[in-house]
């Protein structure tokens, strides 16, 4: 999620490494416009989610991605961004070196229970 406080308004334009998703089939942005709040000393402004999932491509494919939010500049300044870095925290199966490989179901928690071995 990106807020960004700008009064003029502001878009909000996302980007994974340096290619924009304003027209990808994979990701989809939704934006809401909020209102001032004088008493909280807050203008108005835009607030843009950025989803997707990773069942349309390998999970793989996102590991390390860094997506980025990047406002348009208005009549008072220039343009803001912020960015994080994606990582995937569980692969579906990881091989560990030695006779035994690990399974790791994404929808369990991860805890020592959580874990399944297999023999190779």
């Amino acid at each position: 999620m990106c807020h960004v406080e700008c009064d003029p308004l502001c878009n909000v334009t996302w980007f994974r490494g340096t290619d924009s998703l304003h027209e990808s089939k994979f990701f989809v942005t939704e934006t809401l416009v909020l209102d001032p709040d004088p008493k909280r000393n807050v203008l108005r402004s835009v607030v843009s989610s950025l989803s997707w999932s990773l069942s349309h491509l390998p999970a793989t494919s996102f590991d390390f991605s860094t997506f980025t939010c990047l406002s348009s500049p208005n009549a008072l300044g220039p343009p803001v961004n912020s960015s994080t870095l994606f990582r995937i925290e569980c692969a579906s199966e990881v091989t560990v070196r030695g006779a035994a490989a690990i399974l790791v179901e994404p929808e369990t928690a991860l805890s020592r229970s959580a874990f399944k071995r297999k023999k190779e």
